[in-house]
């Protein structure tokens, strides 16, 4: 698997505190329509991520954890 820190344009830190949250996450790259189940909760910086099964790095920034 990808590491899924590699594409979000942010440091990479090691022992990064992150949630695993659970769902449908659909690949935002053009006519790639991959989903997976499982996507990162990056608190530090509010990204949620995840990395479809293609390959593709996906973020969502600033993505509240209420």
């Amino acid at each position: 698997m990808q590491n899924p820190f590699e594409g979000l344009g942010k440091p990479r830190e090691d022992n990064t505190d992150y949630d695993e949250w659970g769902g449908s996450f659909e690949c935002s790259a053009p006519r790639c329509r991959s989903t997976v189940e499982v996507a990162k909760y990056i608190k530090k910086v509010k990204v949620l991520t995840w990395v479809c099964g293609n390959g593709h790095v996906n973020k969502l920034e600033g993505v509240e954890d209420d």
